[in-house]
């Protein structure tokens, strides 16, 4: 077809075309690898704070109240503030592992609460949200819940996909980022039945993603035996450092992880925090929690050097 009704120019191709076709290309080759229909996806080009974004708009903005457990990501209380959304806690206990309470929750939400976050791996502790804990939130809840699923590794996928089957309730947050091994490329899905992916477009964007974007996506996608080889010596990494952490004189405690990170408690770790700083090391500081993040063998071997060095 000669497409005159587009507004498009005819020099630079490929990028001098809106890139609706590659971007349905896109959907169809990793919804089926994830076993989503297309109908079912809503493309976010701004990383999970656009998907966020986009789900306290549309479910709370000037009508309710959102909610998170905490310890978790920041940008759920950043994102609702932004969108003058009242925002609710739930604190995670450190002695039951930071496991999501269900009973917990129903029994302390405000009624207000029209959307509740669970982050699953959670971010920080690195904790999988109980799918039977998730079941009885949805079945109970008269809100939406997204379960952010952003940090789920391929190698050990235990998403709860399986209960959009049951509960229309549901929304999932995907993320190249870090599944993916892509964060420079800002890229995260929505996951909902069709009709809420179409309540979302009408507020969304005509084209939500570049051809750039859609192009390295599109070569990821189709090379998923690397991600999944780059996946599984994250996995090993991260429990080599997890048994090496745990032998150190100050560390109290390494929490399980599913993540491509640990939650630790040493005996000062705003010391620690501030020794490896000094040692040009940087970790992310939760009260008295270190959260430390998996890298190549390499780094992560210097950053246990400086810690046995430091006789910490």
């Amino acid at each position: 077809m000669l497409r005159f009704d587009h507004n498009e120019l005819p020099y630079n191709a490929p990028y001098n075309q809106y890139p609706a076709a590659d971007l349905e290309q896109l959907g169809e080759v990793w919804g089926k690898i994830e076993h989503i229909p297309p109908q079912c996806i809503y493309w976010c080009g701004n990383g999970s704070e656009q998907a966020v974004d986009w789900c306290l708009r549309l479910f709370c903005r000037g009508k309710g109240q959102a909610a998170a457990c905490t310890p978790s990501r920041s940008l759920y209380r950043r994102r609702a503030q932004a969108n003058f959304v009242d925002f609710q806690e739930f604190p995670l206990k450190a002695e039951d592992g930071f496991k999501l309470d269900a009973d917990s929750f129903l029994r302390k939400v405000s009624p207000a609460v029209r959307l509740l976050f669970i982050c699953s791996p959670n971010n920080p502790t690195g904790t999988m949200a109980d799918q039977a804990e998730v079941e009885r939130i949805l079945s109970v809840f008269s809100g939406m819940v997204v379960v952010d699923e952003s940090y789920m590794n391929r190698t050990q996928m235990q998403t709860l996909l399986p209960l959009m089957n049951k509960f229309r309730n549901l929304i999932l947050l995907r993320s190249f980022s870090h599944t993916w091994n892509a964060a420079a490329l800002r890229m995260a899905t929505l996951i909902a039945h069709p009709e809420v992916i179409d309540r979302i477009k009408i507020m969304g964007y005509a084209h939500p993603l570049s051809l750039p974007q859609i192009e390295v996506a599109t070569r990821l996608v189709r090379n998923i035996g690397e991600v999944y080889r780059w996946n599984r010596s994250l996995v090993e990494e991260r429990e080599r450092m997890a048994a090496a952490l745990r032998v150190l004189p100050s560390c109290v405690n390494v929490f399980p992880s599913a993540a491509n990170f640990l939650f630790v408690e040493f005996q000062n770790s705003t010391a620690v925090c501030q020794y490896l700083r000094k040692q040009n090391i940087a970790v992310k500081p939760y009260g008295r929690y270190l959260r430390i993040g998996i890298s190549l063998p390499d780094t992560n071997a210097a950053l246990l050097a400086a810690l046995r060095k430091g006789n910490l």
